[in-house]
């Protein structure tokens, strides 16, 4: 099963710089603390990406682990076999 999904971050505060806004008091603080806020959730995004990615990359090999030794295991099966 295959699933997709997205993820839209949104600067909501902006880039612009606060002399050209003139915002002042509590707008400056809430926009403050908005930046503050999407740059925490853009190292937690970038946190589970990697282990996302870690996670694959371990299932892959142990799924190639696996599937070389059963095919060893195969091998000397059907080497006893001729022998006998």
């Amino acid at each position: 099963m295959v699933r997709n999904s997205k993820l839209h971050i949104v600067d909501l505060a902006g880039s612009e710089r606060v002399a050209k806004t003139g915002i002042d008091g509590k707008l400056l603080s809430e926009a403050k603390f908005i930046n503050k806020s999407l740059h925490h959730l853009e190292h937690v995004c970038f946190v589970v990406v990697v282990v996302v990615v870690v996670v694959v990359v371990v299932v892959v090999v142990v799924v190639v682990v696996v599937d070389c030794v059963m095919y060893v295991m195969y091998c000397m099966d059907a080497f006893i076999g001729l022998r006998i």
